[in-house]
């Protein structure tokens, strides 16, 4: 079954299972998009902008086990968001 665009999708990266909107855009065709800040009013400029989301890329895609001491540890999502840890 196809999704449409507007439909909520879960779809699984080695860090864990996320939740995306499937988006249409008549140049870009159909892809996926997930809310990661709620507005960017606290990102100060581009170049830090390009450092969150680069540093997000990383996290999802390299499995926790890999990256860090903490092997096993599920991270919520603030900590994958910002880095910051909860406990």
């Amino acid at each position: 079954e196809k999704a449409a665009a507007g439909d909520r999708v879960a779809w699984t990266l080695p860090e864990g299972s996320y939740e995306f909107r499937v988006n249409h855009d008549e140049v870009l065709g159909t892809f996926l998009s997930a809310v990661l800040f709620r507005g960017v009013t606290d990102i100060p400029d581009q170049s830090t902008a390009r450092d969150i989301a680069l540093d997000i890329m990383r996290r999802l895609y390299e499995p926790a086990a890999e990256r860090d001491n903490d092997a096993g540890r599920r991270i919520g999502r603030r900590e994958l968001l910002t880095g910051l840890r909860s406990d």
